[in-house]
C-alpha cells in the first residue's frame, strides 16, 4: 500500500505537467520564442527559463530548444517574480551562455511572455519604471533589451551599464540602486553593445528614525572586597535616570 501511495504522488504531478490544452484549469506561465536569423543580436540553440521570488530563491525552471517555441510552467502562484532567461549555444543547455533576459513580471493566474532570439536591440527597458526608496535602503533593477516591436530580446552577459543620475543614490553594475541622499533622481541602464539605453524614476526619502524608551535592569553582585565600588558604580548608573531623554 505504501508503494501505491508513491506512485501515485509522482505520477499526478507528471500528468499535470504534461497537459497542454484548454483542459486543465491549472495557471500557467506560457513562454514562447521566436528563433530567428541574427540580425545584429545573439544568437544560442537552448534556453533555461527561471522564476526567482522576491527573496531571489527560485520557484519554477523549465527550458526549450530550437526549433520548439513553446514551454508552459504549470502552478505558477500569484505573485511578483524575476524572471531570468539563460541564452545558450548549444542545444540541452550546454556550451556557453550568450544571451540573457531579465525582466520583472507580475502572475495572477495564466500568463504568457514571448522573447525573440537574432533581432538587433532598439531599445532598453527597466523595471520597476519607478521606485521610492529610503537613504541607506535599496532597491533592485532589472534591465531588458527589446527589439523595434517591443518584444524583449537577448543581451550578452554582462551587457549592461549602470548608473544614477541626480546624486541621490549609487548603482552597480547587477541593477541594485542604494539611497545615498533625500530627493529625486533617475537610474540608468545602457546596453553597451547597442548603445541604448533605458531609465527608471527614483524617490529617495530620508531615513525615517524613530525614538524609544527602554528599561535597563542591572543586577551587581559584589560580594567581596569590591563591595564599596558597587555601591559607587550603581549611584553612577542612577543618575542617569534624571535625564529625560
Amino acid at each position: 500500500m505504501q508503494f501505491l501511495r508513491a506512485v501515485l504522488f509522482v505520477i499526478v504531478p507528471a500528468l499535470l505537467a504534461g497537459c497542454g490544452g484548454g483542459g486543465t484549469s491549472v495557471p500557467a506561465l506560457s513562454y514562447q520564442t521566436q528563433w530567428k536569423t541574427p540580425t545584429g543580436g545573439v544568437d544560442g540553440q537552448s534556453q533555461q527559463v527561471e522564476l526567482f521570488d522576491q527573496n531571489n530563491v527560485l520557484k519554477y525552471s523549465t527550458s526549450i530548444d530550437k526549433p520548439t517555441t513553446l514551454v508552459k510552467i504549470y502552478g505558477v502562484a500569484s505573485g511578483t517574480y524575476h524572471l531570468h532567461v539563460d541564452l545558450y549555444a548549444s542545444p540541452a543547455e550546454q556550451g556557453s551562455i550568450t544571451g540573457q533576459v531579465d525582466d520583472l513580471i507580475t502572475v495572477h493566474g495564466s500568463l504568457s511572455y514571448s522573447t525573440v532570439v537574432g533581432p538587433a536591440v532598439t531599445q532598453v527597458r527597466l523595471s520597476p519604471s519607478s521606485a521610492t526608496i529610503q537613504v541607506q535602503h535599496s532597491q533592485q533593477f532589472y534591465a531588458t533589451s527589446e527589439t523595434a516591436q517591443h518584444v524583449p530580446t537577448f543581451t550578452a552577459p554582462a551587457g549592461f551599464n549602470w548608473q544614477t543620475l541626480g546624486g541621490v543614490a549609487t548603482a552597480d553594475q547587477n541593477g541594485v540602486v542604494i539611497g545615498t541622499s533625500a530627493g529625486p533622481g533617475s537610474v540608468e541602464a545602457t546596453n553597451t553593445a547597442a548603445s541604448v539605453k533605458g531609465a527608471a524614476l527614483i524617490t529617495v526619502q530620508a531615513q525615517n528614525i524613530t525614538h524609544t524608551k527602554w528599561t535597563v535592569i542591572v543586577y551587581m553582585n559584589a560580594s567581596n572586597d569590591l563591595w564599596p565600588d558597587s555601591i559607587l558604580n550603581m549611584n553612577q548608573m542612577e543618575a542617569a535616570a534624571t535625564n529625560s531623554q
